[in-house]
C-alpha cells in the first residue's frame, strides 16, 4: 500500500501528526518525516538478500521483471544494485504497467535473450516476497494463453505472465 502511504507524508509534517505502520515497508516513507515510524523493516534489504541468493546460487545472467508501482520499483532497484554489485548482469528488464495482461512482447524478449541463466520478478502483487524462474527443459504460452510443452526456451513467457498477473492487484 506504498502508493496510499506516500502522500501521509506531506500531511504529517504539515500538521505535526505522528503516524505508525506496521507494514509499509518503502524506505522514503519514514525517512522523510521526523513524525512517520515504520514497525516493518524496509524491503528492499530482502531484495539485496535475493540478489546475493541468486548470485550465490551460480546465476550471473538475469532478466528482471519488475512494475510500473512504487513499491514493486524500490526491490526492483535494490535487486539490481546488488545484483550488479556482486558482479552479476541484468540481461533484460521490464517495468510493465501495473495491471498488464498481454505481456508477450517483453516474453519473447525475455526468450530471445541470450545466455539467460533465471528470470527474476520483484512484482508479486505487494507481498514483499519475490521469486526465481530457472529455465526450465520445456514450458510455453500458447496465443490462447493456454499451456503448451512443446517449445523450446519459452520459460520467459511464463515468467513474465506469472509477474503481470501478480501486478493486477497493484492497481
Amino acid at each position: 500500500w506504498s502508493n496510499l502511504g506516500l502522500p501521509l507524508i506531506e500531511l504529517a509534517n504539515r500538521r505535526k501528526i505522528i503516524m505508525v505502520s506496521p507494514s509499509l515497508g518503502v524506505a522514503k516513507f519514514n525517512e522523510s518525516s521526523p513524525y512517520l515510524f515504520n514497525t516493518w523493516p524496509h524491503d528492499a534489504l530482502l531484495s539485496e538478500s535475493l540478489a546475493a541468493y541468486v548470485y550465490a546460487q551460480g546465476r550471473k545472467v538475469v532478466a528482471l521483471v519488475g512494475a510500473e508501482h512504487v513499491w514493486v520499483k524500490e526491490q526492483t532497484n535494490a535487486f539490481k544494485a546488488r545484483f550488479e554489485q556482486l558482479g552479476g548482469k541484468i540481461a533484460y528488464l521490464t517495468e510493465p504497467l501495473p495491471g498488464t495482461t498481454d505481456v508477450r512482447a517483453d516474453a519473447l524478449q525475455i526468450a530471445r535473450t541470450p545466455g539467460l541463466d533465471a528470470v527474476v520478478s520483484t512484482s508479486d502483487g505487494g507481498n514483499s516476497q519475490t521469486f526465481i524462474i530457472s529455465p526450465p527443459t520445456s514450458a510455453c504460452v500458447k496465443p490462447n494463453s493456454e499451456f503448451s510443452t512443446s517449445c523450446n526456451n519459452c520459460f520467459a513467457v511464463r515468467a513474465v505472465a506469472i509477474a503481470a498477473v501478480a501486478s493486477l492487484s497493484m492497481v
